[in-house]
């Protein structure tokens, strides 16, 4: 069974949510300038640091290729 681009968010965004810092995760966010694949957040205001990570997601390394190329990432 070939991935989807959707699994892997989803993988990456059940991966954000094992991170002791994460509080909340979304995958698939539309955003102004495009789509962020999957969001983590740390929203605790007792945390040390407040945190935001986004993660990219690409189902080959053609495609991270081809947009490293285009100069497309963030």
């Amino acid at each position: 069974m070939e991935l989807t681009h959707r699994d892997i968010c989803v993988a990456a965004g059940t991966w954000l949510l094992q991170q002791y810092w994460c509080d909340l995760a979304a995958v698939e966010i539309a955003f102004a300038t495009g789509i962020g694949d999957a969001i983590g957040i740390s929203s605790s205001p007792k945390k040390q640091s407040q945190r935001l990570t986004l993660c990219e997601c690409k189902r080959t390394r053609s495609d991270l290729l081809s947009d490293l190329k285009a100069k497309k990432l963030l």
